[in-house]
């Protein structure tokens, strides 16, 4: 990054792994840049001392109940973010599709770094769904899927390996 913006750095970095990328994050911000941090994905919460604290940067931790402290603010955030969805202006990628009993590999896809885009965890069928769905789902993920595993309905892993962080 130093040497694509002539060596000044940016304007922000957003780090959401944690421990082993944290201290490369703060080599990137220009002075008076901004750090934010919203892991740990990978390893623990970092600490710093203030005198480490680089070229004035900003730090930044924001944790979910800063910003989302009521059910009311939740409900007005879902749906402001869902109508960003159906309208396109928000594409949500899916990276891959994995039957909820091959959860562990789901995890394991994640630590090794060789994904992108979100990764979903079908969970059992819900009535209705048909060996095409199945097949589809197969198609798009290389991962079998028989018509008593196809999903109506999805969870989004949190990203998070079973052993790091909270």
């Amino acid at each position: 990054m130093l040497e694509l913006t002539d060596g000044e750095g940016v304007h922000a970095v957003f780090d959401g792994a944690g421990g082993p990328t944290f201290s490369t994050s703060l080599e990137v911000p220009r002075t008076h840049g901004t750090l934010v941090f919203y892991g740990p994905l990978i390893g623990d919460v970092p600490t710093i001392a203030m005198n480490e604290i680089p070229r004035s940067i900003r730090l930044t931790y924001g944790t979910l109940p800063d910003h989302i402290r009521t059910r009311e603010d939740f409900s007005t955030y879902a749906a402001e973010l869902f109508a960003m969805v159906a309208r396109g202006e928000l594409v949500v990628r899916i990276g891959g599709r994995y039957p909820l009993a091959e959860a562990a590999r789901a995890h394991a896809d994640i630590e090794s770094r060789t994904t992108t885009g979100k990764l979903l965890l079908l969970p059992r069928p819900a009535p209705g769904d048909t060996a095409e769905r199945a097949n589809v789902t197969a198609r798009r993920t290389g991962v079998p899927c028989s018509s008593s595993e196809a999903p109506a309905r999805v969870v989004v892993t949190s990203a998070r390996p079973p052993g790091h962080g909270q």
